[in-house]
């Protein structure tokens, strides 16, 4: 009698072919599910906003005033409305009569080329010995759709048209100020998911990928949510004697740590809940901001019309009445003796709660 050995079948051609016959089962039933249920898609979309783009665009001092001028030469404007022409500090270009004294009053002249500016007068020393304006000089060039405003001083001090440097003390801003370079670090929450940041000013567009900072040559800057441009923050490193300046791009983002749970560490006077239409604009009539006991917060209600109505909540139950079609809600914390906040009445809207779709707005604190 032969003993015969029987092979028994391979449990891992069973097992490789299984999934994949599932999946195959399945996958009809997937697809008339998500094309059934176009909300799912949206409401998918809406969560995966978590990558933002940042521009930065030179920009003049915040406490510079607008002015008309024409190029006299290549370190004097003529300030139209003032009648009187203003000396730029910091260098010395070449005279007209000099070999490239032509060349340096058409370089100004590009640079200014429409002739709108923004001027500073040096507050330490307004005028020189012979009775000129001296101050510092802005003009804007046009990039790709983007609008900076350049700091004549740093674009002539990094050019060869000048003859040489200038200081007479006590300049504001010394030439060595604008060949300076500084770092602007991103933080915040919202710094880790930076995508793209472009950088448009006098050296042109670059544009920087996955970074968590930027150097810079020391000037004004706005930085700004892509592609809007709006909201921003003014940074001002002339004025900032770091070598690193600090963005917290929460700020911009409005980020506040989540669609419904916030860590908080010291919340009196922070935007908690920021709401805003999917739809142009909608109206309400009112809402009710439901708090515990020992809460006392303040909604501010933008208008499509213009108007910010403000309304303080104390403890317990209140309304805030909107009478016009509403497109932005803001909730500020006052006091922080409070477990939850919700707003209600939203509920048949569709809504943005930092930057996630939500039906029914409501934020938890975490102790």
């Amino acid at each position: 009698m032969h003993n015969k050995r029987v092979k028994a079948p391979s449990m891992v051609s069973i097992v490789s072919i299984h999934p994949l016959l599932m999946l195959f089962m399945l996958l009809p039933l997937l697809l008339l599910l998500l094309l059934q249920s176009p909300s799912l898609l949206q409401e998918g979309s809406s969560m995966s906003m978590n990558t933002y783009d940042l521009i930065i665009l030179e920009h003049h001092h915040p406490n510079a005033e607008y002015a008309r001028i024409s190029v006299v030469d290549g370190d004097t404007v003529r300030l139209l409305d003032k009648k009187e022409n203003l000396r730029l500090v910091g260098y010395n270009a070449y005279e007209l009569r000099e070999p490239l004294g032509s060349d340096a009053k058409a370089y100004l002249q590009s640079l200014c080329s429409d002739g709108n500016a923004y001027i500073l007068i040096d507050p330490l020393e307004p005028r020189d010995r012979y009775g000129r304006m001296l101050g510092y000089l802005w003009c804007n060039v046009k990039i790709d759709g983007y609008t900076a405003w350049v700091s004549v001083q740093r674009a002539f001090l990094e050019s060869n048209l000048i003859k040489n440097e200038l200081y007479i003390k006590p300049d504001l801003y010394p030439y060595w100020v604008w060949r300076e370079s500084k770092e602007i670090r991103f933080e915040g929450y919202s710094s880790k998911m930076v995508g793209k940041v472009t950088v448009v000013g006098s050296d042109g567009v670059k544009v920087y990928e996955n970074i968590t900072s930027v150097n810079l040559a020391a000037g004004v800057y706005r930085v700004c949510l892509a592609p809007t441009l709006d909201p921003c923050i003014l940074v001002n490193t002339l004025d900032d004697a770091d070598a690193i300046v600090y963005i917290d791009v929460d700020d911009l983002t409005n980020y506040t740590g989540g669609s419904d749970v916030i860590h908080v560490r010291s919340v009196e006077g922070r935007r908690i809940a920021f709401i805003r239409a999917e739809i142009p604009s909608l109206y309400i009539g009112s809402i009710r901001v439901v708090t515990d006991d020992g809460f006392i917060a303040k909604a501010k209600v933008i208008t499509d019309d213009g108007r910010i109505l403000t309304s303080v909540v104390r403890d317990g139950s209140d309304k805030v009445r909107i009478d016009a079609n509403t497109l932005l809600i803001k909730l500020y914390v006052v006091k922080k003796d409070s477990r939850e906040v919700c707003i209600d009445g939203l509920s048949t809207y569709r809504m943005m709660l930092n930057g996630v779709s939500v039906d029914r707005p409501c934020i938890r604190f975490s102790r």
